[in-house]
């Protein structure tokens, strides 16, 4: 068993999840996630901190010492912690830890002025605040314990979604609450290796825990939708007339909504490396659609620059352009309700100009299978 930082929040709910044998869990979003994570991470080393909030770029310090995928490992039992080399892919199995080490990484770590913050990239789906946030708490941890700093600033950062970012000081005494609970967890983790029943918990963690497939609770309701006592279960309880009766049926209902989506990663992952034959004639899988268009900067300026002059090029196209900004800048000059004709006007001639780029992306669904032979016909 190795606990990482970023599995601290599921293990303290569900020691169990430790110990059971684990299975990569893997989605198109959490392949998304990872290009935003590393595409911020690029834009930081370059010295660019304008990716981040404003409410965060509002407590670092004039002038910060940043590092970024920051690795530490965090041993409980002693309350120490130590910086460890460069990790690729979060896999710390190189660096020899001590059975009791707590591995983990942090998004981006700014220090300077007697301040030490860690920040942690998020994408569209909300997490705990920062207060109550167990893999923020044990990073903070790693940080206080390794440079001693007695408190340390949280701050989580969505980066898709419209969410403000939550940030909150972890105080000395916070960080002492923590220290106890992985402390804690290294017990019940070794228990759970004995005997894991008594350990399990199922929940909102559940969606990507990793020991998914083989918890027993998770089997049982998987054994439940093959027979027919899942409909007996929900039927004993219509019209759901007590709030007992609905809130269990309420529970029922989010288990299934994410036994579905486990069972659609599966069938996408399948489906990406070989497509699955259905039996109406079509396959489930890759296909390519049309991607994104990608403006020309330049060839955008210069048509909007002729058409319009060059104060409102300059606000269309800064470093680069968006399809976003174009319209917003149009929306000055175009009469109300011809925007959108303004802007289709603006695309043809920056696209008979070569100022257009589309790369055709794959997606995984269910379609008819090109017929090469009638293509070449």
């Amino acid at each position: 068993m190795t606990l990482s930082a970023s599995a601290a929040a599921r293990g303290l709910a569900c020691p169990a999840s430790l110990v059971l044998p684990q299975q990569d869990y893997r989605t198109v979003h959490a392949d998304a996630g990872n290009e935003r994570h590393d595409e911020q991470e690029e834009q930081v080393n370059r010295g660019d901190l304008s990716g981040l909030p404003d409410d965060v770029l509002a407590i670092l310090p004039s002038s910060p010492s940043i590092a970024t995928e920051l690795s530490f490992a965090y041993d409980p039992v002693n309350d120490t912690a130590r910086v460890i080399g460069k990790v690729v892919n979060h896999d710390y199995s190189p660096f020899r830890l001590s059975p009791f080490e707590i591995p983990g990484t942090i998004d981006l770590g700014v220090t300077g002025e007697g301040r030490a913050i860690v920040i942690d990239y998020k994408g569209w789906e909300e997490v705990d605040e920062v207060g109550d946030n167990d893999q923020i708490a044990t990073y903070a941890l790693m940080l206080s314990r390794a440079f001693g700093y007695a408190e340390i600033i949280g701050a989580i950062v969505y980066l898709v979604a419209f969410r403000r970012p939550s940030i909150a000081t972890l105080s000395s005494a916070d960080l002492l609450f923590h220290r106890d609970r992985p402390r804690q967890l290294q017990v019940d983790a070794a228990a759970a290796q004995r005997d894991p029943t008594p350990y399990l918990s199922a929940g909102p963690r559940c969606k990507y825990c990793p020991a998914y497939l083989a918890c027993p609770l998770q089997a049982e309701l998987r054994k439940s939708v093959a027979s027919t006592t899942l409909d007996m279960q929900v039927a004993e309880k219509l019209p759901l007339s007590t709030d007992a009766d609905a809130a269990d049926v309420y529970e029922l209902w989010g288990r299934i909504k994410m036994l579905s989506q486990r069972i659609g990663a599966a069938l996408h992952a399948r489906a990406a490396e070989r497509p699955i034959p259905l039996g109406n004639g079509k396959v489930f899988g890759p296909r390519p659609v049309k991607g994104h268009d990608e403006l020309d900067a330049d060839k955008v300026y210069e048509v909007i620059r002729a058409k319009y002059g060059q104060s409102i090029a300059d606000t269309a196209v800064e470093r680069v352009a968006t399809k976003k900004q174009l319209k917003e800048a149009l929306s000055f000059v175009a009469p109300r309700g011809k925007v959108a004709a303004a802007e289709r006007e603006v695309l043809d001639l920056v696209r008979e100009r070569g100022g257009i780029n589309n790369t055709p992306k794959m997606r995984v669904e269910e379609h008819e299978p090109l017929n090469l032979l009638k293509v070449v016909g």
